[in-house]
């Protein structure tokens, strides 16, 4: 039995490269913490990597009936109470997001200041890349739940129904995210004038926007790595302003470090973390 904080993460998983559970499993310990892991759905590589001369169709998807009873045997295991925080990131079905929010309810309940970290992953660039019934599950039943939320542009603008012209409409539909229940929104990815931004935005308290850097390209992953930076760095110990300065700037550090677009070096740039 561990000692350390826990941090419990239900995400994807990758048999290559660095998105979702397997960028968990590097940023978390590294932090000093403990993860426990739930894959929602095991996939060779993330769809970046599929090419005409690539097809990926491997797929191993967790029911939501196997997810609740994980989740509700975890709630009776000793080492609950070295759990300090949720992180959800990709769905494979609303299923899923529905099972979840029931077993959170039941944990939040018993333990009020756990901390429930939603990455609302639901697509970039303009589309979804998973089914449009996950996006309301996530507004329904997840979001007034979750006391972080950390969506890109095109899954803050989904969310509020809103256009997401500058960095003032994405601190207006930040603060409407935050009025369904979450105290910090972390907004990843914001590109304008071709700088790509992170705001920040806490309850009653003025943006904080961060890392405007030339860079006009991002990497895959790099909104599941800075969530996982900034809830890490959070729950060891740092405000939220800091944490999320600190997780943007490795975060542009690993971007700008990457060969490959499609996968950030997070095995050999760990000394960033």
């Amino acid at each position: 039995m561990t000692d350390q904080p826990t941090i419990f993460s239900v995400q994807s998983s990758v048999l290559h490269g660095f998105v979702g559970n397997e960028t968990a499993a590097m940023i978390y310990p590294k932090l000093g913490l403990h993860l426990a892991r739930l894959d929602s759905i095991k996939l060779p590589a993330h769809p970046g990597h599929q090419s005409e001369e690539i097809r990926l169709s491997a797929k191993s998807l967790l029911s939501a009936d196997d997810l609740a009873c994980l989740m509700a045997d975890l709630r009776k295991l000793p080492t609950i109470t070295h759990l300090a925080a949720i992180h959800s990131g990709y769905f494979a079905d609303a299923a899923q997001a529905v099972a979840l929010a029931t077993e959170l309810r039941a944990l939040k309940q018993d333990r009020p200041e756990l901390l429930y970290l939603l990455d609302p992953v639901l697509g970039d660039h303009g589309r979804f890349y998973v089914d449009k019934a996950i996006a309301d599950a996530m507004r329904d039943d997840l979001l007034p739940l979750a006391d972080i939320i950390t969506p890109n542009a095109f899954e803050l603008a989904t969310l509020t129904s809103t256009e997401i012209s500058s960095l003032d409409a994405a601190e207006t539909a930040a603060r409407q995210l935050l009025n369904a229940g979450p105290s910090a929104c972390l907004a990843t990815g914001l590109l304008f004038d071709g700088q790509i931004y992170d705001l920040l935005v806490e309850k009653d308290k003025p943006a904080l926007r961060l890392a405007a850097t030339p860079q006009p390209q991002g990497a895959s992953g790099a909104g599941d790595c800075l969530a996982a930076l900034f809830l890490g760095y959070h729950v060891t110990g740092l405000s939220p302003a800091d944490a999320a300065r600190k997780a943007s700037q490795i975060t542009q550090a690993l971007i700008a470090a990457a060969d490959d677009p499609r996968d950030l070096p997070l095995f050999t740039h760990q000394h960033l973390i």
